[in-house]
């Protein structure tokens, strides 16, 4: 729905200020809406680049995570979720919609103990046409 992309707009924008803070003391970590909303964004590599220039001096690498994670690695992950999810949420004052287990890049969960293969249950609702003319 258009208020879910409005949403997540919101998210992401604030999400990439975390991530182009020097100073923050976390890795932040997308949920799935912002991580779509990126995967959006990052596939016209010239506007992400000048984007990531004029906004932060530099470019901002996606890093996935992988499936080969160690179970000390997803909890630190996942904590690192839950203080993205905290400092959106103060960023956007948006409380109810960032979802509740981490997900990155529709190949794993970062949630401790999850073994669900997020990979294939996962819908793809902000590729194409309406994400990026919210991005333009």
């Amino acid at each position: 729905s258009d208020d879910r992309l409005d949403i997540a707009e919101a998210q992401y924008r604030a999400f990439l200020s975390l991530c182009g803070n020097p100073g923050l003391e976390f890795s932040p970590v997308p949920s799935a809406d912002v991580d779509e909303f990126w995967h959006t964004h990052i596939t016209d590599t010239v506007k992400y680049g000048k984007d990531c220039a004029e906004l932060f001096g530099r470019f901002i690498h996606h890093s996935p995570f992988g499936a080969d994670m160690s179970a000390q690695e997803k909890t630190e992950a996942h904590q690192n979720f839950l203080k993205t999810r905290e400092a959106i949420q103060s960023a956007t004052g948006i409380t109810d919609s960032f979802e509740a287990a981490a997900r990155c890049c529709r190949k794993c969960s970062i949630y401790p103990g999850s073994g669900e293969d997020l990979a294939a249950t996962r819908e793809r609702p902000f590729h194409g046409f309406r994400a990026e003319q919210k991005l333009q």
